[in-house]
């Protein structure tokens, strides 16, 4: 009698974040009295299918699997189902069919990401005011307010009728 006892399906290294690998934990119990053969086990999480495979476990013992897994398409914390069925090609006669299945959700957090911002007051003319024909020189912060750091980007700079390209390097979360 194979059994996925309550607390037997777990995540191994939390907490999950979207698009980051993890690792699931199963161990499926033989509560029967007799030795279960060799059986495979499906392991869902998500729309991914995995499966497991087992050695004989003796009658009273237990046998632990673990195996990565991922989720990408989180936005926000999201619960995500995981489900894992022990004998799932029905390879070992048991005394009770229908307690080989364990059903759980994970929370899967939001991937980082940077959120550049720039404020009023971000935006000063050096040596100012500006005058029309003559140049003059603009400093401008770009703030990273996101919980990642940005990567190089291009932003782009319109004073009238003329624009300017400014290439950034990466800036840090919480950085300018």
């Amino acid at each position: 009698d194979l059994v996925i006892d309550a607390g037997q399906l777990t995540v191994v290294n939390g907490p999950v974040v979207a698009g980051q690998p993890f690792a699931l934990n199963v161990t499926v119990r033989n509560a029967g009295t007799a030795e279960a053969p060799p059986f495979s086990a499906v392991l869902r999480a998500g729309a991914t299918m995995i499966t497991l495979t087992f050695q004989a476990i003796p009658a009273g013992q237990s046998m632990q699997r673990t195996t990565p897994a991922s989720y990408t398409a989180a936005t926000a914390t999201t619960a995500y189902p995981i489900s894992v069925q022990a004998d799932s090609l029905q390879q070992v006669a048991e005394s009770n069919e229908t307690n080989n299945t364990r059903s759980s959700t994970i929370a899967v957090l939001a991937a980082p990401k940077p959120d550049l911002v720039i404020e009023p007051g971000d935006v000063t003319i050096v040596n100012g005011p500006a005058v029309a024909g003559k140049s003059f020189a603009v400093n401008l912060f770009v703030r990273n307010i996101g919980n990642a750091p940005s990567g190089p980007f291009t932003g782009t700079v319109r004073i009238s009728t003329s624009t300017v390209r400014l290439d950034f390097q990466s800036i840090a979360a919480g950085q300018h």
